[in-house]
C-alpha cells in the first residue's frame, strides 16, 4: 500500500497547483497533507487488522465503528 501514498498526496498537491496565486480562504497545503496522511494511516491500519479477521468480524466492527473514528 505504501506505493499508493505518493498518489494520494499528489492529489492534494494538484489541487493547490490549480491556484498559483494562492488557495482561496488562505488554506495551507500542510493542513491538507496532514489530513490526507492521517486518513491514509487509518485506512492502512484498518486493512492490516482485517487480514487476521473473518468477514463476519469485519462487518461487525464496521457496524459498531463510527466512520469518523476508524
Amino acid at each position: 500500500m505504501n506505493y499508493l501514498l505518493p498518489y494520494a498526496l499528489g492529489v492534494v498537491q494538484d489541487i493547490f497547483r490549480a491556484y498559483p496565486q494562492g488557495f482561496p480562504l488562505q488554506l495551507e497545503v500542510g493542513e491538507f497533507v496532514n489530513y490526507a496522511m492521517g486518513q491514509f494511516q487509518k485506512r492502512y491500519r484498518r486493512l492490516e487488522l482485517a487480514r487476521s479477521q473473518s468477514l463476519k468480524e469485519i462487518e461487525q466492527i464496521a457496524l459498531e465503528t463510527d466512520e469518523g473514528d476508524a
